[in-house]
């Protein structure tokens, strides 16, 4: 072989493998403040009744339209008008308010859910990205590998190779694993590392702005700890647009995101072939590899 198994299957994963940055707020934003005084008073609430009637024309994204947007959905309504009046009589903390289900981000965050994207970064450049995590430990990637498309299923401790290009999967015995000196749970603990779960909530953000992601109008949340890394969250009312992550060594990686569902795809899709034998599929798959 030009390259054994092991080396190409941990290339692959290592091409596929994201990170999650538990980073702590240092301070909530104060939504409602819709004419920047400082303060959440009556006057903003008749703001953003006005702009939920479109007497205002605040552009969606536009920090006043972010401050108009009390509940966090991504749209001005008189519910947002009725939330700010409420917080400047003090019945409402609107520090507290996250956007209604379903939320992108809280997606991401469950455990369990389907990601279509890109990864960029300083490093390896912008590759096409699927991944998916089933809750319960299994998790599913894809991505280019030596120009062709091959996916990896750990589930139930069975790891399974699938080829879209091919249309044909096949599951790898402990035996032809420890062949090549690799296991389940080498891949299962590798697969942890795609777990977002320690991502921050959106109402711990130290700052939460307008700006574009990908040519999108959003609301950016932004999140700093004190070695200096950052995290930026970017959303179009409830739809999770992509993430950005800086470190202090000057690194960066952002994920941008096509879809995302949260469910767990059919692996291997009905009707692909299962090869016999792992040489087989390698024959077929990655010829160059044999």
């Amino acid at each position: 072989m030009k390259k054994n198994l092991k080396t190409a299957l941990a290339l692959l994963l290592a091409s596929l493998l994201l990170w999650s940055l538990p980073l702590t707020g240092l301070a909530a934003v104060k939504v409602g403040d819709v004419d920047f005084d400082g303060e959440v008073t009556a006057a903003d609430a008749r703001l953003a009744l006005r702009r939920a009637v479109e007497l205002e024309t605040y552009e969606k994204g536009s920090d006043a339209y972010v401050a108009c947007d009390a509940d966090r959905d991504g749209e001005v309504t008189a519910a947002d008008a009725r939330l700010i009046l409420r917080a400047a009589v003090g019945l409402q903390n609107l520090d507290i308010v996250v956007p209604p289900s379903p939320n992108g981000y809280d997606t991401l965050r469950s455990g369990k859910f389907t990601l279509d994207g890109s990864m960029t970064d300083n490093k390896e450049g912008t590759k096409p990205m699927t991944m998916a995590l089933d809750g319960k430990g299994g998790f599913y990637a894809a991505a280019d590998f030596d120009g062709m498309k091959l996916g990896i299923l750990v589930k139930d401790g069975r790891i399974t190779m699938i080829s879209d290009d091919k249309k044909c999967y096949v599951r790898l015995s402990e035996a032809e694993l420890s062949t090549f000196g690799i296991s389940a749970d080498e891949f299962a603990e590798m697969g942890q590392t795609m777990d977002f779960s320690g991502l921050p909530d959106l109402e711990n953000a130290d700052e939460m702005t307008s700006g574009v992601f990908n040519g999108k109008v959003c609301t950016v949340y932004r999140f700093t700890n004190e070695g200096g890394d950052e995290l930026r969250v970017y959303m179009d009312g409830t739809t999770l647009l992509g993430l950005y992550n800086s470190y202090a060594d000057g690194s960066y990686s952002i994920l941008r995101i096509n879809s995302l569902t949260p469910d767990f795809p059919n692996v291997p899709p009905k009707g692909y072939s299962n090869k016999l034998t792992l040489i087989l599929f390698m024959l077929a798959v990655m010829p160059d590899l044999v």
